[in-house]
């Protein structure tokens, strides 16, 4: 296993070389292809892969191995060919060898998913907690599309209690959430985010457990800027924070009557400000980012509000309410003003967003 890349390819192209000049030596080949496949996994050659199960039948149709080993081949050189495809759809390498296998298993085997059940059933019972068993199992129902039935329900289980990965934790995760379990959500998400070691999918993660959160506004906000402090370049979770800020607005209140209608309208500047992060890291947010801000822009202070909390359009303004932010001060648009044009808006700078329970204070 400790074999350099070079050697590993070196074996797979002597494979494919005894196929074309010396195909009587089919003990041999298949020795080394399944060496290779096993190697390389992901980084094996559509060829190769091909070349793996074409061989493997070619021993079960000669009696030398059972029909559980040429279709667990078969599996392998799916997975492997879907990997790839999942990565580039149109590599006609990949592609050509994903149609070689899938025509060669139809003609000779095309077991449907109950006759796999009865085939695999006793071997699994047996291996159970093997995790290489288990996966190569996994392979063969997904390559023909036997995910529904109850096997692969219990290969599924089984893989995530003794294997998981990021993705089965992200699907249980999924299915708690379903079930309106969000305690053992939060829990497996988590998970899968300890184990996810790219950046990208990480912050991911996090958007979807902020995502999963949104019935609690202040730990919705905390997952959004933990996904954005994994991937400062990402902007969706600033549109779920605007969001939450338009829709927690009511909550910022105050004892004092002069300022109490003022305070809540203050939350649609900070909304804005997210809207106008989000459509700056990623363009493709503009659309939804712009109408977010024609709606809430309906909702701002009037001028004649702003001045009599002696501010003016412009000032920078600190909430202190659910949680803290800076912003700009920024007034409803009036009949003569409210036009589809806006002005291009400087980034504001926002400092991260706290819990407090402080008054609100106002600069100029």
């Amino acid at each position: 296993f400790s074999m350099c890349r070079h050697a590993r390819k070196l074996m797979a192209h002597k494979a494919e070389d005894m196929l074309f000049y010396q195909p009587s030596k089919t003990d041999e080949i298949y020795s080394i292809l399944s060496k290779s496949v096993t190697l390389e996994g992901a980084k094996s050659r559509g060829g190769v892969l091909s070349a793996y199960f074409s061989v493997a039948t070619d021993k079960y149709k000669k009696r030398q191995i059972l029909k559980e080993e040429a279709i667990s081949a078969y599996g392998t050189s799916r997975k492997y060919i879907d990997e790839n495809l999942a990565k580039d759809s149109t590599d006609k390498f990949y592609k050509k060898a994903k149609k070689e296998v899938d025509e060669l298993y139809n003609k000779e085997f095309k077991l449907n998913c109950s006759e796999l059940s009865s085939l695999y059933g006793p071997m699994y019972e047996s291996n159970s907690t093997s995790v290489p068993f288990l996966r190569n199992l996994e392979s063969v129902l997904k390559a023909c599309n036997c995910t529904s039935f109850d096997l692969y329900k219990l290969v599924d289980a089984n893989l995530l209690e003794y294997d998981p990965t990021t993705e089965s934790l992200e699907k249980r995760a999924k299915e708690y959430l379903a079930e309106n379990d969000l305690p053992k959500a939060i829990e497996t998400y988590k998970k899968a985010i300890a184990k996810e070691t790219d950046a990208s999918k990480k912050a991911g993660l996090y958007y979807n457990l902020a995502e999963a959160t949104v019935v609690n506004h202040a730990l919705s906000i905390m997952y959004c800027n933990n996904a954005i402090e994994t991937n400062p370049s990402f902007g969706k979770p600033y549109i779920l924070m605007a969001k939450l800020y338009a829709k927690g607005a009511n909550r910022c209140g105050s004892n004092d009557a002069t300022i109490r209608s003022f305070l809540p309208k203050t939350m649609y500047w900070a909304s804005t400000d997210k809207c106008i992060m989000a459509k700056n890291l990623d363009p493709k947010l503009t659309q939804v980012a712009d109408s977010m801000i024609a709606e809430f822009e309906k909702k701002y202070p009037t001028k004649e509000e702003i001045e009599a909390q002696n501010l003016k359009e412009g000032d920078s303004y600190k909430i202190n309410c659910w949680l803290t932010s800076v912003t700009t001060v920024r007034a409803k648009p009036t009949t003569e003003t409210q036009t589809s044009e806006q002005k291009p808006e400087v980034n504001p700078a926002i400092k991260p967003e706290s819990k407090t329970t402080g008054k609100n204070e106002k600069k100029k």
